[in-house]
């Protein structure tokens, strides 16, 4: 998931360290093909 944000934030970096991940898990989803929450995406909410 980390990797994924990072890649995130080399395309925007004036954003702050949560939108990263936060758009890490949504492409993480996306490309797992679950509307499925995992807990490490979701801070076990």
């Amino acid at each position: 998931m980390e990797h994924v944000a990072e890649f995130a934030a080399l395309q925007l970096p004036e954003r702050a360290g949560e939108e990263y991940r936060a758009v890490a898990c949504w492409v993480v989803e996306r490309l797992s093909n679950t509307e499925e929450r995992d807990r490490a995406c979701s801070g076990g909410q």
